[in-house]
């Protein structure tokens, strides 16, 4: 099998942009991963030897890229993100800027992004900044971006995920570049002018295209052309049908993805063909110029953003006869982000939309060259696009597996027809926002949007009949997930490559063994989980036991959190029927296969060598024969810690998720002054105990 153009896509990893990408990437996994700055410095110090044996500049580069990216990670979240938790759980009075379209999916109240330029205190001190937060408002109240306006509210830190896979607020917000949430008071908010800056210009345009093909189209319809056009941030699909696009593999179609952008970049230049119009300078030109628009008007989502730096350097070098190599291309785009906002680079939808693009890049053309000659010459359309999707899938299945801990089953299929549909129903309403202007040319390009999306309605409906649409498997650890990768592109790399000689074969072999123990080690399906949830004015704790129904205990429950435990369960391939235990009315005999026993002041968990305590009140002492102590809500009434205290544990978990009284304040300023390791859930969000009876992990 010849090698193609894979072989020499691969020899731009000599590229010094994708050696300095590397670098850094692999630099800030060690401070994402928690791991001890001497293993960065030691595998530095490896490679520094080896540029010393080889006289290899490349190697220096690659040591260098590792400890920047390291070090500016570090230095990034130390001193250049705005720090304002003098600030926190206080009322106070903020001035800015509404950033984007509110977000009214919470029901009972609205979100948006808000830039802070001053906040006013109750003593009248005045400070000047320029933060991002998240406002939580009130839904009645009526605002649009580019307004300046006043906000009363209690500043806070956003949450954690309630559970391991869930939603994780915290981390979406970081990624954009946000470390607050502002909680507004209903009414608060005073308009005080509008911003000159193109925000409010380009957002009233926005909201006239949105609501160009009402008067046309159905409500689920209209969601789809929308979402295909603007994104999921102008479209609002029901839950049931967004719930089939997501389990189907298409939520890429309607959220405004890279594929949105070459679609747009393809159709401008299909139009010059048709026309007849030979000059790539001004195909190009216009492309650029269409693409910048339309990445404004999708509200700047940061898969836009990526795939329109991308394709701009890639008309750029049309302009200038210069192409674009692929793997330098994306060096570019990972470092733009990086240098941006560290974090960035654990957005989920950049890792996906990057190994997707390396599988089409890196892959398709060699199959489409040399697996299947004969079939292509016939069905070139249609194999050239299951081709993408094969490359594309492959590519992403283990993030997928990592992060959702399931697989799409039906997502080559489904890509089949949605693709083409998605492709159509773009060209249609772009060219309907054109042609507004006459009646007759938007009622025909109206009628060709209604069917397209119908027949796009229809197969996904079809298609979320089959009942095996996902697989779900257990979760894996990071260095799992790495060497799977490793042993996915050697197996690549072999089959296009012909890669046939033993030295070579070996190495798979070795990447699986390895590949199995580390997953053995890290495997945590058999032991024992403790969940602490930060419940406001609720005692909140989930246990899931090996081969035991899971237990759910509380002072009371609400549906949001069945759901939440269900999907929790579900993920981690358990039994999703729990059992809910309320904590006012505990029988004295708990049916948990004496893993819990109900005794006089506590609940006490025992597994194996492993022993909690959760405290039902604070009026009896504690004890020192365990070294795990779950406090429960602070009251005014309790007695002061300094006497309920004989012995301190180790690990002190405190549930503080509730309006406190100067009393309980002072409690916690005694209990931060402790020399012992305490979580308070306001601040930690869930605190997970992990334990296989022997040894044990926290985690927050």
């Amino acid at each position: 099998m010849s090698a193609g153009a894979l072989s020499q896509k691969l020899l731009e990893c000599k590229n010094p942009l994708f050696i300095i990408a590397s670098g850094v990437l692999l630099g800030a996994t060690f401070c994402f991963q928690n791991i001890s700055t001497v293993y960065l410095y030691l595998l530095c110090l490896l490679l520094l030897v080896s540029f010393f044996f080889y006289r290899n500049l490349k190697i220096l580069i690659l040591s260098t890229s590792i400890l920047f990216g390291g070090f500016y990670t570090n230095f990034y979240l130390s001193k250049l993100v705005p720090n304002l938790d003098s600030y926190l759980k206080q009322k106070n009075i903020f001035i800015g800027q509404i950033l984007s379209l509110p977000d009214d999916s919470g029901g009972f109240y609205k979100k948006y992004n808000f830039q802070i330029n001053k906040i006013v205190s109750d003593n009248g001190n005045v400070k000047l900044l320029n933060s991002k937060v998240q406002v939580y408002g009130s839904s009645y109240e009526e605002y649009s971006p580019g307004d300046i306006v006043q906000i009363t509210g209690v500043l806070g830190k956003p949450k954690s995920a309630l559970l391991p896979g869930l939603f994780d607020e915290r981390k979406y917000l970081l990624v954009n570049n946000i470390y607050y949430v502002l909680k507004a008071e209903a009414g608060s908010l005073v308009f005080l002018d509008t911003s000159i800056s193109g925000i409010r210009f380009i957002n009233d345009i926005r909201d006239k295209l949105v609501l160009i093909n009402i008067k046309f189209l159905k409500s689920d319809n209209l969601a789809i052309v929308n979402g295909i056009l603007f994104g999921s941030k102008a479209c609002k699909i029901n839950d049931e049908l967004n719930s089939k696009i997501r389990n189907l593999g298409l939520s890429h179609i309607v959220s405004a993805s890279g594929f949105n952008v070459a679609i747009l970049s393809g159709a401008i230049f299909t139009l010059f063909k048709l026309f007849a119009i030979k000059n790539q300078f001004i195909a190009s030109l216009i492309s650029v110029c269409a693409i910048l628009f339309y990445c404004v008007l999708a509200d700047c989502s940061a898969s836009i953003v990526r795939a329109s730096i991308f394709l701009i350097l890639v008309l750029l070098g049309n302009l200038f006869d210069k192409k674009l190599k692929m793997l330098p291309g994306i060096s570019v785009i990972i470092l733009v982000f990086f240098l941006f906002n560290p974090l960035s680079i654990l957005d989920i939808g950049l890792q996906l939309s990057i190994f997707a693009f390396l599988g089409l890049a890196l892959f398709s053309q060699d199959i489409e060259e040399n697996l299947l000659p004969s079939v292509v010459k016939y069905f070139h359309g249609v194999v050239n696009l299951l081709i993408q999707s094969v490359t594309a899938q492959v590519l992403v299945a283990p993030l997928l597996v990592f992060y959702f801990h399931n697989l799409q089953v039906l997502g080559l299929i489904s890509n089949l027809l949605a693709v083409p549909l998605a492709s159509i129903i773009l060209i249609i309403g772009l060219l309907g926002f054109v042609f507004v202007w006459n009646p007759y040319i938007e009622w025909l390009l109206n009628m060709m949007l209604k069917i397209s999306s119908d027949l796009f309605l229809i197969w996904v409906t079809w298609l979320s009949k089959f009942s095996f649409q996902l697989i779900h498997l257990p979760p894996i650890s990071f260095y799992v997930l790495l060497l799977v990768y490793s042993i996915l592109m050697f197996c690549l790399c072999v089959l296009f490559l012909g890669l046939r000689s033993k030295r070579f074969m070996f190495l798979p072999v070795v990447l699986v063994i390895l590949t199995v123990c580390i997953y053995c080690f890290t495997d945590t399906s058999n032991y024992l989980k403790i969940f602490f949830l930060p419940k406001y004015n609720n005692h909140a704790f989930l246990i899931v036991a090996p081969k035991q129904k899971p237990m759910y205990f509380a002072l009371r429950v609400n549906e949001h959190d069945k759901r939440a435990i269900r999907k929790y369960l579900e993920l981690n391939n358990i039994d999703t029927d729990f059992e809910f235990c309320n904590l006012l009315k505990l029988p004295k005999i708990i049916n948990s296969g004496n893993l819990i026993s109900n005794e006089t002041n506590k609940l006490v968990v025992r597994y194996k060598n492993f022993k909690l305590d959760i405290l039902k009140n604070h009026f009896s002492p504690i004890s020192d024969e365990t070294n795990y102590v779950f406090l429960p809500m602070l009251k005014k009434n309790d007695p002061a810690f300094d006497k309920i205290f004989s012995s301190y544990p180790k690990y002190l978990i405190v549930n503080d998720c509730k309006k406190l009284s100067k009393k309980s304040i002072k409690d916690i300023f005694y209990l931060k002054s402790l020399p012992l390791k305490t979580f308070f859930l306001s601040e930690c969000g869930t605190v997970t105990i992990v334990t296989n009876g022997a040894k044990e992990k926290i985690d927050f």
